[in-house]
C-alpha cells in the first residue's frame, strides 16, 4: 500500500533556516532520502576514501544529530496525515536496512 509521506527535517537544532520538507510516495522513499543524505555527508567528510563503510549505529547517530526529524504519513482510511516522531522514523530505517540485508543474502 502506498503511503504518501511528508518528511520534515531540521538539520541544526537552533537554526530555523535549516528546516526543510520533502514529499515522498512512500515511507521507504523517505527513509532512502535520509540514508542518501547521510552517505553524502560521509563522502564530503572523507573525500579521499574510495569505499566508505558504516553500520546502523552510525546512521542512527546521524539521525539523532539532526535538530528534528518527523514524518506525516497519509492514512487513507482516516483521510488525514498521521504524525510520527524521530524514534518511529529510526525504527523504519532499521527495518528498511534489515530487509535490504536479507534480500542481499
Amino acid at each position: 500500500m502506498t503511503q504518501h509521506t511528508i518528511l520534515l527535517l531540521q538539520t541544526h537544532a537552533n537554526r530555523k533556516d535549516t528546516r526543510q520538507w520533502e514529499d515522498h510516495d512512500t515511507v521507504s522513499l523517505a527513509v532512502e532520502s535520509v540514508i542518501s543524505k547521510f552517505e553524502q555527508r560521509l563522502k564530503q567528510s572523507n573525500p579521499t576514501v574510495r569505499n566508505i563503510q558504516y553500520d546502523i549505529n552510525d546512521l542512527q547517530k546521524y539521525i539523532d544529530s539532526l535538530g528534528d526529524v518527523a514524518c506525516l504519513v497519509l492514512d487513507p482510511t482516516a483521510r488525514a496525515y498521521i504524525p510520527h516522531d524521530r524514534d518511529w522514523f529510526k525504527a523504519r530505517v532499521f527495518n528498511h536496512l534489515k530487509r535490504q540485508a536479507s534480500a542481499a543474502r
